[in-house]
């Protein structure tokens, strides 16, 4: 009855606080220009995007009764990455639309570690970290007829 007693007043401490698996803010932001047709740059596209999130909640500690204390959360840090798109589309043989794309994802390379989850016992020590993906490239040929 102790063990359930205590379980239901951590819960209860807990009570009204934000999840600890999701960052308190996120965002994402997408902008492209495709050139009109009558420009010089006819067929050309540029994009990019803005992945924000913000600080997660990783845990809290707990207060002299072992029950958690909601105003001192352990976060994680927050992220912010930023990718980008080019993209080239023309006819060919009167009836195949064909375009190539590069896509770049995390184009500054941002891989630092981010603290993920504590150990749950309200000491705050850090038991999982996650980093973010490394630049990546991605080209693409497509054919549409």
């Amino acid at each position: 009855y102790d063990n359930i007693r205590i379980d239901a007043d951590r819960m209860l401490g807990l009570n009204g606080t934000s999840d600890t698996r999701q960052p308190l803010e996120s965002m994402n932001l997408v902008a492209n220009y495709t050139f009109p047709d009558e420009s010089p740059l006819k067929g050309l596209s540029l994009g990019g995007t803005l992945r924000k999130r913000g600080d997660r909640f990783l845990g809290f500690p707990d207060d002299a009764n072992g029950v958690p204390d909601a105003s001192g959360a352990f976060k994680g840090g927050k992220t912010e990455v930023y990718d980008a798109m080019a993209r080239y589309r023309m006819k060919i043989f009167n009836d195949i639309d064909w375009s190539l794309q590069l896509n770049i994802r995390n184009i500054l390379d941002d891989t630092s570690m981010k603290a993920s989850s504590t150990d749950g016992i309200g000491e705050g020590n850090i038991v999982r970290w996650r980093f973010q993906v490394p630049r990546t490239y991605q080209l693409t040929s497509t054919f549409r007829f």
